[in-house]
């Protein structure tokens, strides 16, 4: 689950930009139905995502690599990502809750 979302981080990244993490934790989030696993795996696939993007992006356009700048900024684009995770992971738990409730009933 955590490749799937650092995939789609960077798939949705140039079309959404800022607001990929949120949408990306949102899918996640809903997916495993569990606030806690949504805000984990959004928090580890937006970082290592984030991490990456920025880095090469540096690199590329020939700018000093600041560590501590590109590590804040990826720890500020996860923070969305668990936003996100825990919208999703409420949606997705109250969703698969009433589903199950109308299976059992």
């Amino acid at each position: 689950m955590i490749f799937s979302q650092i995939l789609l981080n960077i798939g949705l990244f140039f079309i959404l930009f800022y607001f990929t993490p949120i949408i990306a934790g949102l899918v996640g989030g809903y997916f495993l139905a569990s606030r806690n696993k949504g805000i984990q795996v959004s928090f580890i696939s937006s970082l290592v995502t984030y991490t990456l993007i920025f880095a090469i992006t540096e690199v590329m356009t020939g700018q000093y690599l600041d560590i501590v700048t590109l590590l804040f900024a990826a720890l500020m684009m996860s923070g969305l990502s668990m936003i996100g995770g825990f919208i999703g992971g409420v949606i997705g738990e109250r969703s698969f809750h009433q589903s199950r409730q109308v299976v059992i009933n």
